[in-house]
C-alpha cells in the first residue's frame, strides 16, 4: 500500500468534525496558492470548486458532504451546502479549469487539494471506488 492508499484509510478512520477541521485548513492553503498563482476573481470559490471536483467523483453530494461544505466557514446559510456547490460546479464546467489547475500546479498545492479531496469524500466514513479513482488519478 502506497503514501496515498494509506492516507485515504486514515482519512476515513476519522470523525465528522476532524474531517471539518481539516478541511478548513486544506481549502485554505489551496486558497492561498490560487491566489498566489491563477488569475481568478475569487480564490475561494475556485478553491471550493477543487473540492466539487472530488465530491463529484461518484455522480452525487451525499448528506455528510453537503454538510462538511456547510461546515467549512462560520455562518453560512443552510443552502449553502455541497449539493449547491456541486450543482454551479457542473453549471458553470469547472472541470476543465480544475483539471487543468491540478496538472499544473506545485507538488506540495496537488498535495493539499488531493488531501482536500480526500476529506469530503470520506466525510460518510468511507471513499467510494470512483472517488479513490479520482484522487489516485493525480498521485
Amino acid at each position: 500500500m502506497n503514501y496515498w492508499e494509506r492516507l485515504i484509510d486514515v482519512y476515513e478512520s476519522w470523525d465528522f468534525d476532524s474531517l471539518c477541521d481539516e478541511a478548513y485548513e486544506l481549502s485554505c492553503a489551496v486558497r492561498d496558492d490560487i491566489r498566489r498563482n491563477c488569475n481568478v476573481k475569487d480564490p475561494l470559490y475556485a478553491a471550493i470548486m477543487v473540492g466539487a471536483y472530488f465530491m463529484d467523483a461518484d455522480g452525487f453530494a451525499d448528506g455528510a458532504e453537503v454538510s462538511l461544505f456547510r461546515n467549512l466557514f462560520e455562518d453560512q446559510p443552510i443552502d449553502l451546502g455541497g449539493d449547491r456547490f456541486l450543482a454551479e460546479y457542473r453549471r458553470y464546467n469547472w472541470q476543465p479549469w480544475v483539471e487543468s489547475y491540478l496538472r499544473n500546479c506545485s507538488k506540495s498545492a496537488l498535495e493539499a487539494a488531493l488531501r482536500f479531496g480526500m476529506v469530503i469524500c470520506a466525510s460518510d466514513g468511507f471513499i467510494r471506488d470512483e472517488e479513490r479513482e479520482r484522487i489516485l488519478r493525480w498521485t
